[in-house]
């Protein structure tokens, strides 16, 4: 009976700890898109996944932290394609920042790049998200919501996720 309930306590207890409220955005589901998938460090992200990078003390020293996402078209036709990058949760100084897709713009989130093309396959150019340390207090956390979609109305959507936290 002692081994019984010493099992049913150490479930509850690892039941209890195995949710993660941050790996939840808003409780919202994505689709998987049938025509892009989104890749970070070799790997594609699953839809509403999100990435949380900790900013290093080499990023503040720079000045700079960049995440670099590349995005694939699944399909076996070029897609006019746009992506959207919009500041989810985070202090109003973190509205502000570079993207950069073959040239880098600062932006004011929430923020639509214009329509291109993207021709079937792992595209080489990295769609790039910097944010600068000196920028934000120390301690600061802001969460990117990054769509990536076909058209001017941005169809067939993947959505993730980029969490800075400093």
């Amino acid at each position: 009976m002692k081994f019984l309930l010493a099992a049913f306590v150490m479930m509850a207890t690892v039941s209890l700890t195995g949710c993660n409220k941050d790996d939840e955005n808003s409780g919202e589901t994505y689709p998987a898109s049938t025509s892009y998938a989104v890749h970070y460090q070799g790997q594609a992200l699953a839809p509403g996944q999100k990435v949380v990078y900790n900013i290093t003390d080499a990023d503040k020293e720079t000045d700079e932290a960049t995440v670099d996402f590349y995005i694939k078209n699944l399909t076996q036709e070029s897609l006019q394609t746009r992506f959207k990058v919009e500041l989810e949760d985070g202090p109003e100084s973190m509205k502000d920042l570079p993207v950069c897709y073959g040239q880098c713009k600062p932006v004011t989130c929430p923020y639509t790049w214009n329509v291109f093309t993207l021709v079937p396959g792992l595209d080489q150019q990295a769609l790039e998200i910097h944010c600068y340390p000196s920028m934000h207090d120390a301690g600061s956390q802001g969460t990117y919501k990054i769509t990536v979609g076909k058209g001017g109305d941005m169809e067939d959507p993947q959505v993730f996720f980029l969490q800075f936290n400093l």
